[in-house]
């Protein structure tokens, strides 16, 4: 496995030297790709190591963490080990081998940037430690990240690479107006064309919404919380369904607050001043405490209507209290999804009390993040798809107010049919 090239870009934005405050040296670079290298190879080189050998095999200067069996239900199907390489960072090598399906070996790099640990490498290989792909992530200045480059099986620039945080494109003609909705989800793929056309814009034509994520201005559609080598993307196609249905609408995107829910306050208040009627929140549920400022915010706008997707699981919420879902607001309607006969979805959230409608979003049209077109169900699609209904209702009948809109769509609800109500107000089928 070559690895030539490779640690000259592992100083990363000079090693993000702005925080660390030192770079290691150009050797110290080369050493910890190799120490990657040598992490993926381990497993079938040395398969019956103990955690202990393993580190021994890495180097003098590697600590033990932590290491742990990974079961699906009863079943070992792998482990995961955590090394310290001091002072760098450290290395995590995982080994998944489930019995029913392709099993894989990981190795990632964390570097040290003061108090924070930011992943650099992902090394992908098969069960027989063949890399299959490896990730390079690049920081900016601030330590953000900015740009993810593929890498091939010997560890070298395959051309391929995609931004993480570019900054908005500007506007080819002026706003055209039309009823504002701020789309809370993982942000948006604004460089796609058919969602730039879509957005929200000031006097000077730039672009409105923020990201509360990264606290910067670019709410570029990505959730790293599994992985910032392999993000999610759901944004994008929560944002095409209301640029599909409600094509005079226009969008002011926000990347949600996840490591500081408290943010969502001010996430409300901004889309109040961007002018947003109509606001949507489409992602995970949070403890029900870090929701108090954002209920008191939201308690404070009552121009506001706020459509909250009821979320994934096949719940009970009435049972199982979990906000943003089950916040009893009277500028808030709570949305699960069902499908084209009305039925609710297998793993939507529900509540006869908590769960105001269930509207259809069983293989909705959609375009991902890649710019390609697909199919798109639950909840969060059932959110979008009220929301865009809400916006051709307020562009139709402007002098209506939220209450008025609110009791609107809440009269659209039809009693199911074939099933008990799961829902307070009924379905929403067309």
């Amino acid at each position: 496995m070559r690895i030539v090239s490779l640690f000259i870009v592992l100083v990363v934005a000079g090693f993000v030297a702005g925080t660390v405050g030192a770079q290691p040296a150009f050797d110290a670079s080369r050493d910890l790709v190799a120490r990657l290298a040598a992490a993926v190879r381990a497993p079938c080189a040395y398969p019956g190591d103990t955690f202990r050998q393993m580190a021994g095999r890495l180097g003098p200067d590697v600590g033990l963490i932590h290491q742990q069996g990974l079961r699906d239900r009863a079943e070992p199907i792998g482990w995961q080990r955590t090394f310290a390489l001091k002072p760098y960072g450290m290395i995590e090598v995982t080994r998944l081998a489930p019995p029913d399906a392709r099993g894989h070996i990981s190795a990632e790099l964390q570097l040290a940037a003061g108090d924070r640990l930011l992943p650099v490498l992902s090394v992908l290989a098969g069960l027989d430690c063949t890399v299959i792909e490896a990730r390079r992530l690049v920081y900016d200045g601030r330590g953000q990240l900015d740009r993810m480059i593929v890498l091939d099986a010997e560890l070298e620039p395959t051309g391929a690479s995609s931004p993480l945080n570019p900054p908005v494109p500007d506007a080819e003609a002026p706003d055209p107006g039309g009823i504002r909705i701020a789309v809370v989800d993982t942000g948006v793929n604004y460089l796609l064309p058919p969602i730039a056309a879509a957005l929200a814009r000031d006097s000077q034509g730039r672009a409105l919404g923020y990201d509360y994520w990264d606290l910067d201005p670019y709410p570029f559609d990505s959730d790293t919380r599994r992985s910032a080598f392999y993000p999610m993307h759901q944004g994008t196609r929560t944002a095409s369904v209301i640029v599909a249905e409600a094509p005079k609408a226009r969008i002011v995107p926000y990347r949600f607050p996840f490591p500081d829910l408290g943010l969502m306050a001010d996430l409300v208040r901004d889309a109040d001043a961007a002018g947003a009627r109509i606001v949507v929140i489409s992602y995970a549920a949070a403890a029900e405490g870090d929701w108090d400022a954002f209920i008191e915010a939201a308690e404070a706008r009552p121009n506001l209507l706020i459509i909250a997707a009821a979320g994934p699981g096949g719940r009970n919420l009435d049972v199982t209290a979990e906000p943003p879902a089950t916040l009893v607001l009277p500028n808030v309607i709570v949305v699960t999804a069902a499908d084209k006969r009305g039925r609710l979805l297998g793993n939507a959230n529900y509540g006869p009390r908590s769960v105001h409608l269930a509207v259809a979003a069983e293989d909705v049209a959609v375009i991902d993040f890649s710019g390609q077109r697909g199919l798109g169900s639950g909840t969060g699609i059932a959110a979008a798809r009220l929301a865009a209904y809400a916006a051709r209702l307020l562009a139709a009948n402007p002098d209506w107010t939220m209450t008025r809109l609110r009791e609107g769509l809440l009269k659209a609800g039809r009693p199911p049919v074939g099933e008990p109500a799961r829902t307070r107000h009924g379905v929403v089928v067309d």
